[in-house]
């Protein structure tokens, strides 16, 4: 019995690690640019940010004045 708790906490610590490890890799290759500050369509923005990243990863974001823009994101 005390071999299989071992194993469990061994097995749950080396997830927790390796998914810590996963989650840090995929945020360390992504980048952003805000495209433009007012005014955002959101179909124009994905076509924007597909031509200049090859991502269709356009989003229209509250800029905080009552008005959206475009933000992309891709892979750098």
């Amino acid at each position: 019995m005390a071999k299989f708790v071992s194993l469990s906490c061994f097995l749950f610590l080396f997830l927790v690690i390796s998914a810590t490890t996963v989650i840090q890799q995929t945020h360390a290759n992504r980048c952003s640019k805000m495209l433009a500050v007012t005014g955002c369509k959101l179909l124009d923005c994905k076509k924007q940010c597909f031509q200049l990243h090859g991502e269709n990863s356009g989003l229209c974001l509250s800029n905080g004045a009552g008005d959206y823009g475009c933000f992309c994101s891709w892979e750098c």
